[in-house]
């Protein structure tokens, strides 16, 4: 049998499937806390155990359920290893016949049950292996809690070390925490955390002159040429 234990989350709201609250802290500042005995979490489900706790499909276990196997970490990130059991039969029957009215049939059957466990870690199925993702929020890392740091005035940054959220009232701005933003970019936000530049473009006025000349020349010329003589 397993036991799960339940804790009133607090302060989780964010998009779904995105971590927000890691360590008590929210990836975008303020404090947080997920179910008891999960380090890091997403608004609905747990990411990370804690505690010497279990992380099994979202939630955090003392005890790992039937059919799973316990995978020990230290402290951090201990979760149960799903097994996997299959079986096969096989049957085959083959009948020879000749002239010498000799028959021979055989049949045989084979059975077999295999039992395993596999464990794959790709990085896409760490929490803050991806870019974009909170690696390390407040001097903490989403996965095993261990200490990290990110550029000045970033409070959380991922793998690389790209900001996300800064702090101290800096604007982010590609990746990196400004004190104010450029020519083209609006100041958004407000406080000491989450603030951003975001880009509006330029506005240029463009005059525009239309010059239209009409020239027009009338020329008459007449002439007249009259001769009389008489006699």
């Amino acid at each position: 049998s397993s036991t799960s234990t339940t804790w009133e989350a607090m302060n989780l709201s964010g998009p779904e499937g995105e971590i927000v609250c890691v360590g008590g802290l929210r990836v975008d500042g303020g404090s947080c806390r997920c179910t008891k005995g999960c380090h890091t979490c997403t608004p609905s489900h747990c990411v990370v155990c804690r505690d010497d706790m279990y992380y099994h499909r979202g939630e955090c276990m003392e005890a790992c359920p039937e059919g799973t196997q316990p995978i020990r970490m230290e402290n951090y990130a201990s979760y149960c290893l799903d097994i996997t059991t299959s079986t096969s039969t096989s049957t085959s029957t083959s009948t020879s016949s000749s002239t010498s009215t000799s028959t021979s049939s055989s049949t045989s059957t084979s059975s077999s049950t295999s039992t395993s466990s596999s464990s794959s870690t790709s990085s896409s199925s760490i929490p803050g292996y991806e870019r974009g993702e909170p690696f390390c929020v407040g001097k903490s890392n989403v996965f095993d809690a261990s200490p990290c740091k990110c550029q000045q005035d970033c409070f959380s940054c991922d793998r690389s070390k790209e900001c996300i959220v800064c702090k101290n009232g800096a604007y982010l701005l590609d990746g990196e925490c400004v004190e104010s933003c450029p020519r083209g970019y609006a100041e958004v936000g407000f406080g000491l955390f989450n603030k951003r530049c975001n880009y509006v473009g330029t506005t240029t006025s463009v005059t525009s002159t239309s010059t239209s000349s009409s020239s027009s020349s009338s020329t008459s010329t007449s002439t007249s040429t009259s001769t009389s003589t008489s006699t």
